[in-house]
């Protein structure tokens, strides 16, 4: 029975390749002098004594780079290379000649575009040779990113697009469904079963809570392509702003603490951060106390620091990544109705501008979320 500790050391030792090379010479010792210099960690190198058993491994394998000797009996490097260039699968690989053969006979390569080969003259300048690698191996690489960006990019857009159709096409029915339940519901007898209004109201709630999510989700998707465009920021007048266009409750008690600073920063996020943990330490607060709230910024050594403090019942230090979870939230949804997404908004709005968000204990009693931007 093979060995356990064997098998996860052949797991651990097998190499990942970046660039697979095809060196073809009817000299084996020329072969072995190129593989003994050029071979390394991110290379696997194969070997081809003739033409025909160059095309063989071309046909079965993904070749990236083709060193190709010219002079060789039977099917020459220049035949070869035709067929390289004129077969679809392998058209689009770069070849380094490493040959002896003069200018006049190497003029049907220069036919190639530019950009696609090198020449490389015998006797071998392995210092030459090394350095035409890198080059065609860094354009190979260049392309590979450029090509899994576009993918990459292209896939996120379509992932955009779909969550921005299925968010508003589920919208629809939801509306209809609630619009023909609140007319059923004022219908209903007045001497109808309580449970059966009790399950009405609960039904209702539940459409409504379907819809915050969907609504959660579009803002997240409006986040993904929320441009960064920084302005100039008296910070005094922002943060009193900022207060000004919030919902405030009679019953709390809010003091606002900033100072004279002009700054550079995105006033578009800056809003939608400091206003959505300003409108959540409301919702959240306990009812029934004196609820007091602190928000204004401060300068700290790694920049400027907006926060929002209260004297709610706080967060656990263990639960404070949590809560910038997707729909995540700490109070079940049916003792208190809310979509958990406020908090991830803003983190991604932060991380995408380079900042921190972080929970800290308050002074006033509970919690304080304080943040930065760039």
């Amino acid at each position: 029975m093979p060995d356990c500790s064997e098998q996860q050391n052949k797991k651990t030792t097998e190499k990942v390749f970046s660039v697979h090379i095809l060196m073809v010479d009817d000299q084996i010792e020329n072969l072995i002098s190129m593989e003994t210099v050029l071979e390394n960690d991110f290379r696997k190198i194969t070997k081809a004594e003739s033409g025909s058993d160059a095309f063989k491994v071309l046909m079965q394998e993904q070749v990236d780079i083709v060193l190709l000797d010219v002079r060789m009996p039977e099917v020459n490097g220049f035949e070869v290379a035709r067929l390289i260039r004129t077969n679809k699968k392998t058209r689009h690989i770069p070849i380094i000649f490493v040959t002896a053969a003069t200018s006049e006979e190497l003029e049907p390569i220069l036919q190639f575009d530019p950009g696609t080969f090198d020449i490389v003259h015998k006797p071998v300048d392995l210092y030459a040779l090394t350095e035409s690698l890198e080059v065609m191996e860094e354009k190979i690489l260049n392309k590979d990113m450029n090509s899994s960006t576009t993918q990459l990019q292209k896939t996120e857009k379509e992932i955009k697009d779909l969550l921005y159709l299925l968010t508003h096409d589920m919208n629809a029915p939801l509306r209809a469904v609630e619009q023909i339940a609140s007319w059923i519901e004022e219908e209903l007898p007045e001497n109808s079963p309580q449970s059966l209004k009790d399950n009405f109201s609960l039904m209702l709630g539940r459409i409504k809570r379907m819809q915050n999510l969907l609504k959660g989700v579009v803002d997240y998707t409006a986040t993904l392509n929320s441009e960064i465009k920084n302005e100039t920021i008296d910070l005094n007048e922002f943060i009193h702003f900022v207060v000004s266009s919030v919902n405030l409750p009679e019953q709390l008690s809010l003091k606002v603490n900033t100072f004279d600073l002009i700054f550079e920063g995105d006033r578009v996020a800056l809003h939608k951060i400091l206003s959505e943990l300003l409108s959540n330490a409301i919702k959240h607060h306990p009812s029934g106390t004196n609820m007091m709230i602190e928000v204004g910024a401060i300068k700290e050594a790694q920049g400027l620091y907006f926060y929002v403090s209260d004297n709610g019942k706080g967060i656990k230090p263990e639960l404070r990544q949590q809560v910038f979870r997707m729909f995540q939230t700490l109070r079940p949804k049916d003792e208190f109705e809310s979509t958990g997404a406020g908090l991830t908004l803003c983190k991604k709005l932060i991380d995408q501008r380079n900042g921190e968000i972080k929970i800290e204990d308050s002074t006033l009693g509970g919690a304080m979320v304080k943040f930065r931007i760039g």
